[in-house]
This record gives structure tokens, C-alpha cells and sequence, in this order.
């Protein structure tokens, strides 16, 4: 019952989610976004007649520094109205316990980061225009990216080595990417859900924010051992699986930080839901 329960606040989160029309303006956006960066990668292929390999790409393309600050705040705003507490919040609260209550939202925060990033990986693809038979051959343009070629003048806007396209496939590389940011945008959204619940929805929205920008900041001007503490740093090939640089983490090291980190903040999630003076305020400021 109590699983019932959780999964009818998903899905009544989730409808509301879809009947927000700023995602749909954002997700327009985004479109615009891609298309414009990816314009580049569209004239190289009309100037050499060679189509690119979309999964090698997109896995390329989501190692950037510069795509990671994309990524990150679009779940900021994807999860700017966390913890969800609608004008039935006070209703809610008091027919289902509050592991149902804060259930529901953890399946929530977990089903948007999935939608999001696959979202975010397709529209990487469709505006590339590259092929998407070959898995298994990165093709003549990636694979001369990846030896630290340039290509004439044309500016691609990915991060690729031969540390990635001689160990993987471009479709192992584009799963290990999927799954990576996935796991990124999944503690980014459990650490907002969480903030909310304790410091209210200006901390989450900041405590975002600063995340987004971590990983671009450490590329920046900040020490590279930085990269072990930012989850957006953790989905990047082009760290993870960089042998040449002892104090970048490693794959292992990334998907155990993800995974542990997740798994700390839905128990902090739950023990937060618990504290009764938190909650209620919470839910009263909403509804008076």
C-alpha cells in the first residue's frame, strides 16, 4: 500500500510537471542551443562530405567543461519548485505518512533527471546530423580529434582522446556518458530536494547553482583534485577516463562517489521530512 501510495505522488507530481509551460519554453530553448553550437560540426561534414558518428559525439560533446554548466542548470531549473508543495500540500501531509511524502519525491527527482538527460543527449544527436548505424567505428573525424588533430578551422565543439576511442566503442562511450550524467543530475536534484526541506527553496536554488558552476570553475582557476567533489565533473569522459593525470578520479571512483553520495541524501531526505518543526513550517508558509 504504502509503495501504491508513493508512486500516486509521482505520478500526480509528474503530471504537474507537464502542465508547467516554462519546460516547454526551456526545452525550445535548448533546442535553439544545441542547434547553434552544433553548427559548426554541420559544415565540416558538408565540407568533407564525411557524416560524424552521433554516439561518439554525443559522449564527446558531454565532456566539455562548457557543457556541464548547460547541463547543470537546466535541472536547477527543472527542480526550482522542490519540495513540491502545491495548494494540497497540507492535505497531502497528513494522509500519507511521511516516508509515502518524501518517497514520492525521491521517485520524482529520479524519472525527471532520466528524462532530462536522455532529453538533453537526443537533442545533442539530432542537431549533430551525423550517422547513427556505425556503434562500433568512431569514423575518420572523431578518431583524428581524438590524436590531438585540428581540423582546419572549424572549432568542434567536444572533448575526445584516444585514452577514450581506444578503450571503448562510441556506444560503450555514449552508455558510460548516459549513465554518468545521469547519476550527476540525480545528486544535483536530491541535494536541492534536500536543501529545501531543511534551509527552504532559495538555498536549493543556490546550493544548484554553485554546483553548476563547480566543475567550470575547477577548469578554470581552482586545483583539479577539486574534480573528486563535483558531481558534474564526474559525468565528463574526458576526466574519468584520463590515465595521464593521476589526480583525476578514475570511472570506479566516480560511479561509487555518485552512488554513495545519492544514497546519503535520500537518507538525509528522509530524516529531514522527519523533523517535525522543518515540515510544518515548511508546508504552512505554502499554503498561508
Amino acid at each position: 500500500m504504502a509503495i501504491k501510495r508513493a508512486l500516486y505522488l509521482c505520478r500526480m507530481h509528474l503530471r504537474n510537471f507537464g502542465l508547467t509551460p516554462v519546460i516547454y519554453v526551456y526545452i525550445c530553448l535548448l533546442y535553439i542551443f544545441f542547434h547553434q553550437i552544433n553548427k559548426q560540426t554541420l559544415f565540416l561534414q558538408q565540407e568533407t562530405g564525411i557524416r560524424i558518428n552521433v554516439w561518439g559525439y554525443t559522449a564527446g560533446f558531454f565532456s566539455t567543461s562548457v557543457s556541464t554548466v548547460i547541463f547543470g542548470f537546466g535541472i536547477v531549473l527543472f527542480f526550482s519548485n522542490l519540495p513540491l508543495l502545491y495548494e494540497n500540500a497540507l492535505f497531502e501531509s497528513t494522509r500519507c505518512s511521511r516516508n509515502v511524502w518524501i518517497s514520492g519525491r525521491v521517485l520524482y527527482v529520479m524519472v525527471i533527471c532520466f528524462f532530462y538527460t536522455l532529453m538533453m543527449f537526443v537533442l545533442c544527436m539530432v542537431t549533430s546530423h551525423g550517422m547513427y548505424n556505425e556503434t562500433h567505428n568512431w569514423g575518420k573525424i572523431l578518431n583524428t580529434l581524438a590524436n590531438g588533430y585540428s581540423i582546419g578551422s572549424f572549432s568542434i565543439p567536444i572533448d575526445i582522446s584516444i585514452s577514450i576511442t581506444g578503450r571503448y566503442t562510441p556506444i560503450q562511450s555514449f552508455m558510460i556518458s548516459f549513465g554518468t550524467s545521469f547519476l550527476s543530475s540525480f545528486c544535483i536534484g536530491l541535494m536541492m530536494l534536500f536543501l529545501s526541506l531543511v534551509l527552504g527553496r532559495m538555498a536549493a536554488l543556490t546550493g544548484g547553482c554553485i554546483i553548476s558552476v563547480f566543475d567550470f570553475l575547477i577548469y578554470l582557476k581552482l586545483p583539479y583534485l577539486l574534480y573528486h567533489f563535483s558531481p558534474l565533473s564526474l559525468m565528463r569522459l574526458s576526466i574519468i577516463c584520463n590515465p595521464e593525470m593521476p589526480y583525476y578520479p578514475t570511472m570506479i571512483e566516480a560511479v561509487s562517489t555518485l552512488l554513495i553520495t545519492n544514497m546519503v541524501l535520500i537518507i538525509f531526505s528522509f530524516i529531514a521530512s522527519h523533523n517535525n518543526t522543518h515540515f510544518m513550517r515548511s508546508v504552512l508558509h505554502e499554503q498561508y
